[in-house]
């Protein structure tokens, strides 16, 4: 008869392949081309979270080079708004969208991704803040790099507690 403690180890042993197994299984990133068209908007602030009027704003789509600026700048609130819009040949789900805006305070970039909810309903907000770069963070991958840490603490703590 096994024990409840081998029973535990069994069962985060089995988490850990569980997850190493998915991890090395799903794609890092699944494209899906674009519907078309996606506008993308947002705003340029300061460090203390204050409109910058008169950027200078560019999207760029990395993965195809397709380009926008928007040609008035950002407005007395910072907002911007790329137009013309990107064209579904000009993107796919999962490309970069990589915004810099330059103003009186220097150039600033934000990156994310396209998604699919932004392909859905045609924009993307992406916004613009000179302090620190926004991360971004919460993909399918980090989940599965999370579940395989856990099993592997699981394992440790499993594992010197039968000792």
């Amino acid at each position: 008869m096994r024990t409840l403690s081998s029973r535990c180890l069994s069962l985060a042993l089995m988490v850990v392949f569980v997850s190493l197994f998915l991890m090395l299984s799903v794609p890092r990133s699944v494209t899906a081309t674009g519907t078309g068209p996606l506008s993308i908007y947002g705003y340029v602030l300061d460090v203390g979270g204050n409109p910058v009027s008169g950027a200078s704003v560019t999207v760029l789509i990395v993965e195809t080079s397709a380009t926008r600026t928007d040609p008035d700048g950002s407005a007395s609130n910072g907002a911007y708004q790329i137009d013309p819009e990107f064209d579904a040949v000009d993107y796919s789900i999962g490309n970069t969208i990589r915004v810099t805006a330059v103003s009186s305070l220097g150039t600033k970039v934000n990156e994310t991704l396209v998604t699919s909810g932004m392909d859905a309903v045609g924009l993307g907000h992406v916004d613009v803040k000179y302090d620190t770069a926004i991360p971004e963070f919460g993909s399918m991958y980090g989940v599965l790099i999370s579940a395989f840490v856990m099993g592997v603490v699981a394992v440790v703590v499993l594992g010197r507690k039968r000792a």
